[in-house]
């Protein structure tokens, strides 16, 4: 109740990926491979801890996930694969909490993935580095003391329940209503081809990127809309 009634739950992520990403084996950025159906995507892959834990926040109990009952997209490619390396999702759940996606492979600049949780009376931001409680008008409340303590409870968490113990932790039935989201984008949705730039960094190999694309993305992720609602010249409904 910190932050009030649940409003909204979005991320925002762009994770710069190079060409040697999807040349590393046989299925990185596939829709299928030999009849089978892989849906390799950042929702699928890289950030689908991200979609995953927003469809568990917006759950109308505890330890439930939210089922999506109506989902909206636009995916985009600039690489040369056959599934999109640029995404934004619009999920409505049945808990009534609003789910909104934004990330891309397809970017110069790096942005760690951030989750923001709005309320009728605050705000949680979560990173890699920390959970914040951001109440209206109160201190805020460091919920994370970063990477290293999440990962000793979960750790402890997981020998807990390979010793028969009661820790809670993502079952088959949870995760699958991330499943539900994938399967349901690549059922309505197109990937459009966006013309993008290709660069060598030194040292490094090369990358393609959508130009102006981190602009784009965060104009969506602050205003809660599409892509295309942003003016962005290649973003298409």
């Amino acid at each position: 109740g910190a932050i009030g009634r649940l409003e909204s739950i979005k991320c925002l992520v762009l994770w710069p990926r190079d060409h040697a990403y999807y040349g590393r084996n046989g299925w990185a950025g596939r829709l299928e491979v030999g009849g089978t159906k892989v849906n390799d995507s950042p929702f699928n892959n890289a950030i689908a801890h991200e979609l995953m834990m927003m469809l568990f926040l917006a759950g109308a109990e505890e330890r439930a996930a939210a089922a999506p009952i109506a989902v909206g997209a636009e995916l985009y490619r600039a690489n040369a694969i056959e599934s999109a390396d640029t995404a934004c999702l619009r999920i409505e759940t049945d808990s009534g909490v609003p789910i909104r996606f934004h990330a891309t492979h397809a970017s110069r600049e790096r942005f760690d993935p951030e989750i923001r949780i709005r309320g009728s009376a605050g705000a949680i931001v979560m990173t890699h580095e920390s959970s914040v409680i951001r109440p209206d008008g109160k201190p805020e409340i460091a919920l994370s003391a970063g990477e290293g303590d999440r990962r000793d409870r979960m750790m402890t968490a997981v020998l807990d329940a390979l010793g028969g113990g009661t820790s809670f932790y993502c079952n088959l039935e949870l995760a699958s209503r991330q499943t539900m989201v994938v399967s349901a984008v690549h059922e309505m949705c197109a990937i459009r081809l966006v013309e993008g730039e290709t660069e060598t960094p030194e040292g490094g190999p090369a990358r393609t990127f959508i130009p102006g694309v981190e602009d784009a993305m965060r104009k969506a992720f602050e205003a809660e809309t599409m892509l295309s609602e942003t003016g962005a010249a290649w973003a298409r409904k």
